[in-house]
């Protein structure tokens, strides 16, 4: 009797622990007189398909702006043509008012800011390619070390500088400010990095350079403004706070928001 039970409960559950080639079954010969359940016998469910009635929610189809390169060539793009308009502005004939170029250009602290500015705009992108900090992290300490050094140079000589331009006085607190903001945000990032604190630094230095970015933003931000019909000195000195608050804000959302932001 205690062999026919034994059958009966393995042939009732074949595959437990062992699978449907290997069961009790094949260890006791059942008695003549019990009926045994066939080891073809399947205990497994058919699947589920469960219809939320077209309630989930679809993905939005991507753009290319969902892609990191593209990003990167946006932004990097328009940092590199206002450092080739620095170098123009330097070497080449004035553009516009000339007498920009000679109140700039003929101080020394109007030099370094100039000069700062060139090379951290022309740098500053390249630290945020991650291929380039993965596969080559020498090169970009080296980058950052010497777009610390154009931060320093171009800040504190900005600061001077906004004081020498043709805004009114408003206009040149802002501008005294981005320089201030400028001069802060990389020397957090510089503490950071020397703490070892990763995420922190990599968030100060974004912060950093949406400051940079600010003459990107400036450029065409007084041609638009004169365009439409303000004065020349109105329009700079609105620049003054337009050019880099906006880009701080945003940048700040960017970093609280990580998934939104990358289109996620």
């Amino acid at each position: 009797m205690a062999n026919t039970i034994l059958s009966v409960n393995a042939a009732a559950a074949p595959g437990v622990g062992f699978g449907n080639r290997f069961s009790g079954r094949d260890l006791v010969k059942p008695a003549s007189d019990e009926k045994t359940i066939p080891s073809s016998t399947s205990t497994s469910l058919p699947p589920v398909h469960l219809d939320d009635g077209g309630s989930s929610k679809k993905k939005s189809p991507r753009t290319p702006w969902d892609s990191a390169n593209t990003r990167w060539w946006v932004m990097a793009g328009l940092s590199f043509l206002v450092a080739a308009y620095a170098i123009y502005f330097i070497f080449g004939p004035p553009v516009g008012n000339p007498m920009v170029k000679q109140r700039m250009l003929s101080r020394p602290v109007g030099r370094c800011h100039v000069l700062g500015s060139l090379i951290a705009m022309g740098l500053g992108p390249f630290q945020f390619l991650d291929s380039l900090r993965r596969k080559y992290p020498e090169i970009h300490r080296w980058i950052g070390r010497i777009y610390v050094v154009a931060l320093y140079t171009g800040s504190i000589s900005g600061f001077s500088v906004t004081f020498i331009s043709f805004a009114n006085p408003i206009g040149k607190w802002g501008f005294a400010a981005l320089a201030l903001a400028w001069f802060i945000t990389v020397t957090y990032g510089m503490l950071t990095i020397w703490n070892g604190d990763i995420k922190s630094h990599r968030e100060w230095m974004l912060r950093n350079f949406s400051l940079t970015y600010a003459a990107v933003m400036l450029r065409w931000q007084i041609v638009l403004f004169i365009a439409c019909g303000m004065d020349n000195v109105v329009s700079l000195s609105l620049c003054g706070y337009t050019c880099w608050i906006p880009n701080l804000i945003f940048i700040e959302w960017w970093i609280q928001n990580p998934v939104q932001a990358k289109g996620g």
